[in-house]
This record gives C-alpha cells, sequence and structure tokens, in this order.
C-alpha cells in the first residue's frame, strides 16, 4: 500500500521540528489569512471620502509600512488636518467589518498552527494589522487560544524589513532568536527575518510580486502553486 501523500503543512510542520525550531511566528494578512484584498484600497477609500480621487498609488505607497508611518506619510504628504490615530482609525472602520465576518483562514493554516502548538512549539503572531481585527479573525476561526504573544508593528515602530517586531516576539515566548521560524507572505520581510537570526517559510500568496526569489531564499516554502 501506498504511504498516503502529506498536505503542504504537514511537509512544513515535519521540517520545521526536524530543523531544530521551537517557536513558530506568524504574519497575519496574506500568511494565515486570506485578507490582501481587503487592504487593498483601504487609503484611496479614505481619501475618497475626503474628495480627492484617483490616488490608488497611495495604496502603494503604504502598504509595507506600519500604521502610523503609513497614516503619518497621507497625513503630511496631503496636507490633512486630521490627526494620525484619526485617520487609522478611519482605516480600521473600512476594514473590520470583514475581519469579523468574511476574512478565511488560508487552506490548512489552521490545522498547520494546532499542529504546530501542539506538538510543543511556542506560536507568536507579528503583524502590521489592527489588534482589533487580528483578534476577531483568530477568535471566529478558534486559533487564537494557540498563540501565547501578539505583536503589531505599531508596537515597535518600524516595519517588517526590520527584525524588532520578531525579535519582540520571540522575547515575549520567551526562545531564542535561532530557533525561532518566522511565516510570512511579504518577500521585503526576508530583511527582517535575517537581521533577526531566524529561519524564514515563504507563504505564497498572489497579490505580491517576486515569489520565486523570495521562494528561492526561503529555509522552507508553502505554496499551492
Amino acid at each position: 500500500m501506498n504511504a498516503p501523500v502529506k498536505a503542504p503543512w504537514e511537509s512544513v510542520a515535519a521540517a520545521i521540528r526536524a530543523a531544530g525550531c521551537t517557536a513558530a511566528i506568524f504574519d497575519l494578512d496574506g500568511t494565515l489569512t486570506d485578507s490582501m484584498g481587503v487592504w487593498d484600497r483601504v487609503c484611496s477609500r479614505y481619501l475618497e471620502s475626503l474628495g480627492i480621487t484617483g490616488r490608488t498609488d497611495m495604496d502603494d505607497a503604504v502598504a509595507d509600512r506600519t500604521l502610523t508611518q503609513g497614516a503619518e506619510y497621507v497625513r503630511r504628504y496631503f496636507g490633512l488636518a486630521a490627526t494620525v490615530p484619526e485617520i487609522i482609525g478611519a482605516w480600521e472602520a473600512l476594514v473590520i467589518h470583514q475581519y469579523k465576518n468574511d476574512v478565511p483562514l488560508k487552506a490548512g493554516m489552521g490545522d498547520l498552527v494546532a499542529d504546530i502548538a501542539g506538538s510543543g512549539m511556542a506560536v507568536a503572531l507579528a503583524t502590521s494589522s489592527f489588534p482589533a481585527a487580528a483578534e476577531a479573525v483568530l477568535t471566529r476561526w478558534n486559533v487564537r487560544r494557540f498563540f501565547q504573544a501578539l505583536v503589531y508593528s505599531d508596537e515597535v515602530g518600524r516595519d517588517k524589513t526590520h527584525p524588532d517586531i520578531y525579535l519582540k516576539a520571540a522575547e515575549r515566548l520567551g526562545v531564542p532568536p535561532e530557533n525561532c521560524v518566522v511565516f510570512e507572505d511579504l518577500p521585503a520581510s526576508i530583511q527582517g527575518v535575517r537581521k533577526a537570526g531566524m529561519r524564514l517559510c515563504a507563504v505564497h500568496d498572489p497579490f505580491h510580486q517576486g515569489w520565486e526569489a523570495f521562494a528561492a531564499a526561503a529555509d522552507f516554502v508553502m505554496s499551492n502553486q
């Protein structure tokens, strides 16, 4: 009888344990959840509500920044009277309903998180999303209980091209960085992961370009392609 074929998440889970990893740090949007589309036009939709139209370029301009960095960039660029917290609050209002009701987990991710946590590995979230959005979607899919720490980019003040968010997650888990693996869909995140001294599992998401180079540079790969 042929051996059963493992799902992609099963192969990855076995590989990271074999490599000696004792903690897993997950990104949220595009990694755990199929939610990149939610963010596709958040900034330009906000600007449209102010009567500023045709500025979809701003969505790309803020995409890789922290929420505070993105809001400050938009405020200064357009000379807005709104404060940074007011801009962030308006963005959150545009997306929170979808996180509470519509955003799905990506295929196999719920099983992967449960398997990793069940094996005794520590688990953290490292995301640039809103705390309320992260809490809502993780709770709705019954995986919040597996996370011992949730860390947000705004807490550390720098984006994921820097190691801060990953190092903070490792610190909260009490695990040395070299024993951590980071699950990310953002190609630029490899800079921060490597600076943190951690392993990287590249997770495919069609929202981003440069998948081939990202996957080739990673230690592990999850893709349905």
